[in-house]
């Protein structure tokens, strides 16, 4: 063996390394990114998870003109009651949100009183309360 073999496997052994840190690199880079969205898919599913709430009112017995839904926040979290969405009959409606018992947030076993004007029609309606990130609750009732 001369030394032109010598060199050429000492070039070839450095493109190699080379070659192997710049895919290292690479992948590790992409495994950052990976992670990092994991993590924030996870933190956000967490979110999901503690934030839930219920209608409360008895079916047979909904208020009408005001329309008025009791919602009680059974998650463990504390929820912005000035986000949420009341959607009767498949319309989006305005309304007035009262925390009952005086409470100055909507926490974990509080229930809040939304009241909506509107005088429904006889017969069987539909109401859906969503949180600002998507977590709903509806409830099937007759006026």
């Amino acid at each position: 063996m001369g030394a032109e073999t010598s060199s050429t496997h000492m070039i070839f052994f450095i493109v190699a390394t080379a070659l192997a840190v710049v895919v290292s690199a690479l992948l590790s880079t992409q495994v950052y990114d990976i992670a990092n969205t994991v993590r924030d898919r996870g933190a956000s599913l967490g979110d999901n998870i503690a934030t839930d709430i219920a209608i409360i009112n008895d079916p047979g017995q909904v208020p009408n003109n005001p329309v008025i839904i009791y919602v009680k926040n059974t998650g463990q979290r504390t929820i912005d009651h000035t986000t949420i969405s009341v959607i009767i009959d498949g319309v989006h409606r305005t309304h007035t949100v009262t925390l009952l018992g005086g409470a100055a947030a909507w926490q974990h076993g509080d229930v809040a009183e939304f009241s909506i004007t509107l005088t429904l029609a006889s017969g069987d309606h539909r109401v859906r309360v969503v949180t600002a990130n998507g977590i709903e609750d509806d409830l099937r009732f007759r006026i």
